[in-house]
This record gives structure tokens, sequence and C-alpha cells, in this order.
């Protein structure tokens, strides 16, 4: 049989081994730990950059819509000025020969009065 010296040396040994299993343990899950850190920082980094081109590419697509937009009312714009000036220039037109009118009717109508004085005052 095994003395009680033997004993503990087995028990010491025991002990150590176990101490080198777990301390070994505790290094390849620090290691596992550490490879997922930088694997979901790696991920973390790429979903960053990911939504920092989204938002430049929507950024790009709004602004590029706000200027069609813009572009597209300055020329609605254009246009309703153009048909406006028009319309005041036809309507100018249309005055003016309204006017001319009635002073050649008026002058007619004077010429008329005119003679018909003048051929009351003869007989």
């Amino acid at each position: 049989m095994a003395t009680l010296e033997e004993l503990e040396k087995r028990v010491e040994r025991l002990e150590s081994l176990y101490h080198e299993v777990l301390d070994r343990r505790l290094l390849d899950l620090s290691a596992r730990i550490e490879r997922s850190r930088a694997e979901s920082s790696k991920e973390l980094a790429t979903v960053k950059t990911e939504l920092i081109e989204r938002m430049e590419q929507n950024k790009t697509e709004l602004i590029e819509r706000i200027e069609r937009s813009r572009a597209e009312s300055s020329k609605e714009l254009a246009m309703v000025k153009t048909e406006l000036i028009e319309r005041m220039e036809r309507m100018q037109r249309t005055l003016i020969y309204n006017i001319a009118m009635m002073l050649m009717a008026f002058g007619a109508f004077l010429i008329a009065a005119i003679w018909a004085l003048i051929t009351f005052a003869l007989k």
C-alpha cells in the first residue's frame, strides 16, 4: 500500500495537472472570446461603413430629387410666366383696338352731329 506521503504527492500532481488543464481551458476560452470580439468588431465596422454608405447614397438621391423638382418647378414657372405675359399682351392689344374703335365711332358721331348742325343752320 502507498504511504501517506506518496498519496499527498499524487494528490499534488493531480492538483497541478488539474490547474494546468484549467489554465489551458481558460486560455482557450479567452482566445475564443478575443476572436469573437475581433470578429464582432470587424462585423460592426463593416455594418457601420455600410450604413454610412447607404446614408450617403440616400443623401445624394435626395439632393438629386430636390434639384430635379426645382428644375421642373422653375420650368413650369417660366411657362406660366410666358403664358401670363402673352395673355397680358393680348389684353393690351384688345384694349387698344377697343379704344381706337371708340375714338373712331366718337369721331364719326361728331362729324355726323356737325353735319346735322350745318345742314340745319343752312336751311
